[in-house]
């Protein structure tokens, strides 16, 4: 019942359910039913599909995307560089950073995404090899003043 949350058409329940799936994930086992059932493949499709979307539902679900992957990293039952690997999700955090017609708030929650999944040490590891991401960090720090700036270094700290 809990996995037909995954398509539920209303966007507050599927921002819950993807704020609940690192929880879920805290074994081997439920990560493995979980990715085995397509959950994060939909959940990569549906920051895909709202890519283009500038509407406040379409930015929630992007932002509650990116959230999701990388909060994913902490969970117990994940490896957080294979994961990383599978999905692909720095070098997409890396393409928002630097795309013009994305929104400030867009680019500042892929900088804290990227900050928060190298908080952990095996994703760290993944993202100095996978490099996409921190150019792009480390390009969007150079052109940018003020707040970015800031929301760059906190990332890198």
């Amino acid at each position: 019942m809990l996995l037909k949350e995954s398509s539920a058409k209303d966007v507050l329940v599927l921002m819950n359910f993807y704020e609940l799936l690192p929880t879920l994930s805290a074994s081997s086992a439920s990560f493995e039913y979980l990715d085995n059932a397509g959950i994060f493949a939909d959940a990569l499709a549906c920051i895909d599909k709202a890519e283009g979307d500038s509407s406040v539902t379409g930015s929630l679900l992007r932002v509650a995307g990116l959230k999701l992957f990388s909060r994913m990293v902490d969970a117990g039952g994940v490896k957080p560089a294979a994961f990383l690997k599978k999905y692909s999700i720095a070098p997409r955090l890396g393409q928002m950073m630097l795309a013009t017609e994305v929104s400030g708030e867009l680019t500042t929650t892929a900088i804290n995404c990227l900050g928060a999944i190298g908080n952990n040490a095996e994703a760290l590891e993944y993202l100095a090899q996978e490099k996409t991401a921190l150019a792009a960090l480390a390009s969007v720090y150079d052109r940018s003043i003020g707040q970015l700036r800031v929301e760059c270094m906190q990332a890198i700290a």
